[in-house]
C-alpha cells in the first residue's frame, strides 16, 4: 500500500527568503515603498532617511489600504493585485524590508473611510513561525486625517496629512544606503527610475536625508520634464515582436557637464527601467559602444518595445525573445542615429577640456614669465611675440579667427603701457586637420595678453602630417601649435596631468628660444631635442608623477 511522507515547510522563513531574491537590499526596499505610493495616486510623497539610526519614514497622501485590503493581499502573496498600468504588479513589494530590518509598521486609513489601521512586521516573530504568519493589527483610534491643520480634533487625537505611513526600524547595514551622497542624489535617483508617472500625475516628492553624523539636507520638487534638444521619434517594426520606439533627447549640459538619463520599458506599462539596472540584469548584452553611448549622459529619453515584459524585481526583462530583438533595436540606434551625435558632443567636450587645460598651462607659465620678465624683455621689445607683432602675411593666415580666444586672465590687459587691449584678430583658424582648442577655443574671449610682461602666446593643437616636429611657433602671429601626431604629444596625451606638464615645457621652451637671434638653425634644433628630452622625463620619471604626501 502506498504511503505518503510529510514535508515540513517553513512558512516564515520562506516568506523572508523570497522577499530577498526579489529586494535583496535596503535601498531597493525604500524605492520600492515609492513606487506603491505613487500607485496609490499620491499627489506627494515624503521620505525621512537617517543613515545615523537607521531608521526611514515613508508617508503620501494616496488612496491608503483598508483592513480588508490589506487582508487580501497577506492572504495572496506574490500575487498580483494591481492593474497592468501600475508600476507594482508582484504583491510583495508592500514587504520589501522583511529580513532587512527589526521590525517595520504600516499604518493607513482608506481614502472612503475614517479608520486608521497600523500592522506590525516584526522579522524575528515571523522567521519563527513554522505555519501560517500572522501579522500584529491595531485600530489606531488617536489619528485622524487632516491635510491642512484645521481640523477640530477631540482631545487625545492627532491630526496627520498622510493617508499611508510606512516606519522602517533598524535596517540592516547597507553599502547601497551609505553611498547616497545627499537629498539630492536620491531625488534624482528616484526621478529616474519613476519620473514618467510622476509627471503624469503631477505628484511632488520630498526627500530628507540625515547623515552618520546628524546632519541633514533636503530636497523637493516635481519630476522635470526632459529639457533637452528632442531628436526625431525613432521606429523600429518587427513583424511578430512588435515595434521598439525611441524618444530621444540630447540632454542639456549642465554646471556639471551632460547628466542625461535613459530608460527603458515595455509599452502600455508606465514602469521603467532605468540604463544602470538593465546593464546590470542583463551584463553583456549590449555592446560596449552602446552602453558607452547611452550612459555617456549625452542622451536623455525611454525606449519602449511592445513585446517586452519587465522582470519582477523592476531592474530588468523577461529573458525571452523580445528582450533580444529590443537590444537589436537598441544596437541599431545607436549605430545609426546616436553614433554622430556622439561624436559631435564629445569632440566638443574634449575641445573644452583642452581648452580649459590650455588655460591652465599658460597661467602657470606666465607666473614663471613675471619672474623671470627681464630675460624675456628682448623678445617683447623685439616684436616677435606680444603687442608689437606685425599682421601675417595672408598666405599664412587661413582666416580670421571666428571664435574668440580665451585670456588667461579674465580681463584684456595692455602690454607695456602702449594701450593694446588684445582685440584685434590676428591669429585664425588653419586649414585642414587644424582644430583650435585651448586658448582658440570655442568659448573664448579674441586672444588678451596674460600679464603686461608675458608673452602674450597662444596654443593649439593640430594633426600635423606635414612636419616630424613636435611643436610649431609662428612669431608673427605670437600662437604655438603642437604636433598631436608626433610621439612626444602621444606619449602625455592619455594623462591629464601629464600633458599639461608637457604644454608648459613648450611654452616655455618657445620663450627661451625668442631670447636668441633667429638665423641661428641649430638653436632650433636644440630646443625642439630640449622638449623630446623633457617629454621622456614627464612620462618616466617618478618625480613628474602624482603629488605625494610629504612624509613625516
Amino acid at each position: 500500500m502506498e504511503s505518503y511522507t510529510k514535508v515540513q515547510l517553513h512558512v516564515g522563513r520562506i516568506l523572508v527568503n523570497v522577499i530577498a531574491q526579489v529586494y535583496p537590499h535596503v535601498k531597493d526596499g525604500i524605492l520600492e515603498y515609492f513606487q506603491n505610493s505613487i500607485d496609490a495616486t499620491a499627489g506627494f510623497i515624503v521620505l525621512t532617511l537617517n543613515k545615523r539610526k537607521r531608521d526611514f519614514i515613508v508617508w503620501d497622501t494616496g488612496k491608503g489600504i483598508s483592513r480588508k485590503k490589506m487582508a487580501e493581499i497577506l492572504s495572496q502573496v506574490g500575487s498580483s493585485l494591481k492593474s497592468r498600468s501600475d508600476y507594482g504588479r508582484h504583491g510583495i513589494g508592500l514587504f520589501s524590508l522583511l529580513g532587512k530590518c527589526r521590525e517595520f509598521i504600516i499604518v493607513s486609513c482608506a481614502e472612503d473611510s475614517n479608520d486608521y489601521w497600523q500592522w506590525t512586521f516584526n522579522t524575528e516573530e515571523i522567521l519563527a513561525k513554522d505555519d501560517d504568519v500572522a501579522v500584529a493589527t491595531v485600530k489606531r483610534t488617536d489619528l485622524a486625517y487632516a491635510p491642512d491643520g484645521k481640523r477640530q480634533l477631540p482631545n487625545g487625537v492627532e491630526g496627520v496629512p498622510w493617508r499611508t505611513m510606512v516606519h522602517v526600524k533598524s535596517y540592516t547595514k547597507d553599502l547601497r544606503v551609505s553611498l547616497i551622497p545627499s537629498a539630492e542624489a536620491l531625488f534624482e535617483e528616484i526621478e529616474t527610475k519613476f519620473g514618467a508617472k510622476m509627471r503624469h500625475n503631477k505628484v511632488a516628492i520630498s526627500v530628507r536625508l540625515v547623515d552618520e553624523k546628524g546632519s541633514s539636507d533636503v530636497k523637493e520638487g516635481y519630476a522635470r520634464q526632459f529639457t533637452g534638444r528632442s531628436l526625431d521619434k525613432i521606429t523600429f517594426p518587427h513583424k511578430s515582436l512588435g515595434e521598439a520606439v525611441f524618444n530621444m533627447a540630447l540632454a542639456r549640459k549642465g554646471v556639471k557637464g551632460y547628466a542625461g538619463k535613459v530608460v527603458l520599458g515595455e509599452m502600455g506599462n508606465i514602469s521603467r527601467v532605468t540604463l544602470d539596472d538593465f546593464r546590470k540584469s542583463h551584463s553583456g548584452v549590449l555592446s560596449a559602444n552602446a552602453s558607452e553611448m547611452l550612459s555617456s549622459g549625452i542622451f536623455e529619453g525611454e525606449v519602449l518595445a511592445e513585446s517586452a515584459k519587465i522582470h519582477a524585481n523592476r531592474k530588468g526583462f523577461v529573458d525571452n525573445d523580445a528582450l533580444a530583438w529590443m537590444v537589436s533595436a537598441i544596437e541599431k540606434w545607436c549605430k545609426e542615429h546616436g553614433k554622430k551625435h556622439y561624436d559631435e558632443i564629445r569632440e566638443q567636450r574634449e575641445d573644452e577640456r583642452m581648452q580649459k587645460a590650455g588655460l591652465e598651462s599658460m597661467r602657470n607659465v606666465a607666473v614663471l614669465l613675471k619672474q623671470f620678465a627681464p630675460y624675456f624683455e628682448f623678445a617683447i621689445k623685439k616684436g616677435t611675440v606680444g603687442d608689437e607683432h606685425a599682421e601675417p602675411a595672408a598666405t599664412k593666415l587661413a582666416g580670421k579667427q571666428k571664435e574668440k580666444s580665451k585670456s588667461v586672465e579674465g580681463e584684456a590687459q595692455t602690454l607695456s603701457g602702449t594701450g593694446h587691449t588684445g582685440s584685434d584678430t590676428r591669429g585664425g583658424e588653419a586649414s585642414g586637420a587644424h582644430r583650435p582648442f585651448t586658448v582658440t577655443g570655442p568659448k573664448g574671449k579674441r586672444r588678451t595678453v596674460v600679464r603686461d610682461d608675458s608673452l602674450g602666446l597662444q596654443l593649439s593643437h593640430m594633426a600635423m602630417e606635414d612636419t616630424d616636429e613636435p611643436w610649431v611657433f609662428e612669431p608673427d602671429i605670437g600662437r604655438v601649435t603642437i604636433n598631436t601626431l608626433h610621439p612626444d604629444w602621444e606619449k602625455c596625451e592619455g594623462d591629464e596631468r601629464k600633458w599639461k606638464q608637457y604644454q608648459e615645457v613648450v611654452l616655455l621652451t618657445v620663450g627661451l628660444r625668442q631670447t636668441h637671434p633667429a638665423d641661428i638653425p641649430i638653436l632650433d634644433r636644440q630646443a625642439y631635442e630640449s622638449t623630446s628630452m623633457l617629454a621622456r622625463l614627464i612620462c618616466t620619471s617618478p618625480s613628474f608623477g602624482a603629488h605625494r604626501k610629504a612624509s613625516s
